[in-house]
């Protein structure tokens, strides 16, 4: 704010006695600078002192919303921009404005109708993206209006989106309640927990939000508690969310640790909700004993599901680093040829996480990587540990340099020896080099090819001799498919915004000559690298536009698009979506986040401007999905 601007309205800074001179020596306002004409300029200490004389300036709340349904370009719709949030509180705060008014605008954001949207599933979706925003913040209001004659029924209709709705929906209501009257929250959710028309997993959702609304309930953690015995007919699920839940919520509770330690001891109780109470006992009373000796005798069991073993290894990662029993217990795991490969890639994987810098890893699978019984995979597995963890030691460096050197070993061994001791040089320039040869080998195979560009990356991606590999690799006719892609997702992670990396992507996205599976991959990186580029957005509009695009590759699109769109390509995007139906989570996210960051008149102008033979198929799915149900 410049010199003559405040001075009008607070007096001159010379003025001992003017209110500017009284703002500056309290701090509320400060001089930040000087003009072109070398006068002060001023700001706020913070932003709440403005806000709050904003509100103070606003008598009628159609300054915040005055809504024009068919027409809203002639509207007011400040409520919905972030910067008027703040404000918007601090007016409902006054005590100087009459009660009705208050009222009155709460009223009319509950009721507020974007006509943007043809909902079908009525218990997931039954609001417009701008009448959720509107409900959102009237929920935030009450807690500011306490009296507001409809606060119960708002902050319920919140809880029954944080359960029911889709994700989007669900991630914004917890937001909201976070935000609004916690009294009314915790009465509502108390309501919900003993009432005898709740699903027994419902209840266990509830109690979670309960937990992280009011940490430390006790209510909610006795009813998890109890649902770690139920028996209703989806027991099964309802005891292993109940796990779930109280390892987000149930942090040094010594009834939730009990509870949870008798459930794996228990040998009637399904293999999956042992290692998720162990999942959540670690998680609440880490390095607790009997979880993790529960998770290595699953993981020692002849006679365990793949997945579950594999599941058990995951959990022993993150809840026992540098636990002697279960390092030993995963180089059993690692070493078994009884195990598909899957799962020992995952001991292995499992051992790399807790092993980093502990020397029992290292000399264990130093150890087991000299053994001349090895098979070729594990041997595999071991070395590539090894280079995750063994960084600048010297008895790994030892190893790999041994098995390099060993005429006895194929190839594609020697050359995983090659490649991780490049990993673990201590020298940026000796990895570089290494990998870059490497990669420039006629007879290196595609998985080999893949695991140098990861790499190369991670270890120096402002180095110009890694740009310049990718590019020259990008460049190359004779390259497969897979290794084109993985190329280019390098070097646009590295290069963000790089036309190469972006244009082979869209190239592999529109070519017919590729398969599904190619396509997906392409699509999927695009939301990696391709952070508003027209050429990327344009090309995912069009394929989720197309009548013959593989569902998953549709799906794919659609969340790429999330990811890389910006504000200057919403409008077409939303114009393209809206004629379509908003069947999955996916497709209706990308028009959530357009909803959030778009005004509304622009929105709904995009909503409105589909053309009429979308239009029109759109209105025989609902004639035709509405007689069906």
């Amino acid at each position: 704010m410049r010199q003559d601007f405040v001075s009008q309205f607070l007096g001159d800074v010379d003025d001992e006695n003017s209110l500017l001179k009284l703002a500056l020596n309290r701090g509320w306002v400060n001089c930040v600078g000087i003009d072109t004409n070398r006068k002060p300029v001023y700001a706020f200490f913070h932003a709440s002192f403005q806000e709050y004389f904003a509100a103070k300036a606003i008598d009628d709340w159609h300054f915040f919303l005055n809504h024009v349904p068919k027409n809203p370009s002639q509207g007011t719709y400040r409520i919905f921009k972030p910067q008027w949030k703040q404000p918007f509180l601090l007016w409902l705060g006054r005590e100087d404005l009459a009660k009705k008014h208050k009222q009155a605008f709460i009223t009319a954001l509950i009721n507020f109708r974007d006509e943007c949207g043809v909902w079908f599933f009525q218990d997931q979706v039954d609001k417009g993206f701008y009448e959720y925003r509107a409900y959102f913040l009237a929920a935030v209001g009450i807690a500011e209006f306490r009296d507001y004659s409809r606060a119960d029924e708002i902050v319920a209709q919140i809880v029954k989106w944080t359960i029911d709705g889709l994700c989007s929906i669900k991630e914004q209501a917890r937001s909201a309640l976070q935000q609004t009257d916690h009294t009314k929250v915790i009465d509502a959710l108390m309501q919900l927990l003993h009432s005898t028309d709740v699903f027994e997993i419902t209840r266990c959702q509830v109690a979670e939000t309960l937990g992280e609304i009011d940490p430390g309930n006790k209510n909610a953690i006795a009813t998890l508690v109890q649902q770690l015995h139920s028996t209703d007919k989806y027991y099964e699920i309802t005891r292993w969310q109940a796990a779930k839940s109280l390892g987000k919520i149930g942090t040094g509770n010594e009834k939730a640790i009990a509870a949870l330690v008798k459930l794996l001891q228990s040998i009637d109780v399904h293999q999956d909700i042992r290692i998720q109470a162990a999942k959540s006992l670690g998680q609440i009373d880490p390095g607790n004993k009997n979880a993790i000796a529960v998770l290595v005798e699953l993981l020692q069991s002849k006679n365990l599901h793949k997945d579950t073993r594999m599941e058990a290894a995951h959990s022993l990662q993150e809840i026992s680093t540098g636990n002697k029993n279960v390092i030993v217990a995963l180089t059993h795991l690692l070493q078994s040829t009884d195990l598909d490969k899957d799962t020992r890639m995952r001991a292995a994987y499992s051992l790399q996480e807790i092993g980093t810098g502990n020397e029992n890893v290292i000399a264990a699978l130093t150890h087991l990587l000299q053994s001349t019984d090895l098979n070729k995979d594990t041997r595999w597995l071991v070395a590539y540990s090894l280079q995750k963890i063994g960084t600048g030691n010297e008895n790994v460096i030892v190893a790999l340099t041994h098995l390099l050197q060993s005429t006895d070993l194929d190839e594609e061994t020697r050359w995983m020896a090659a490649y991780s001791l490049a990993k673990i040089s201590t020298s940026n320039e000796n990895q570089i080099a290494a990998l870059v040869q490497l990669l420039e080998l006629k007879d290196t195979d595609q998985n080999s090819r893949t695991l140098v560009l990861k790499n190369l990356v991670q270890i120096d991606s402002d180095n110009p001799q890694v740009i310049a590999a990718l590019v020259q690799l990008l460049e190359l006719t004779d390259i497969d498919e897979y290794t084109r892609i993985y190329a280019a997702e390098n070097l646009g992670q590295i290069n963000p915004g790089n036309d190469l990396a972006i244009a082979t992507l869209v190239q592999l996205l529109e070519s017919t000559k590729v398969d599904d599976y190619i396509r997906r991959l392409a699509a999927k990186n695009l939301g990696k690298i391709g952070r508003g580029n027209p050429q990327a957005i344009t090309a995912l509009v069009q394929l989720l536009e197309s009548t013959d695009v593989d569902d998953l590759i549709r799906i794919l699109a659609e969340q790429s698009l999330e990811q890389i769109l910006d504000n200057n390509h919403q409008f077409a995007v939303v114009k393209t979506l809206s004629g379509y139906q908003l069947f999955d989570d996916d497709c209706y996210s990308v028009l959530w986040k357009c909803a959030q960051n778009m005004p509304y008149p622009d929105f709904y102008q995009a909503w409105h401007q589909s053309n009429v033979v979308t239009r029109a198929m759109r209105s025989l799915k609902k004639i035709l999905l509405t007689r069906i149900i």
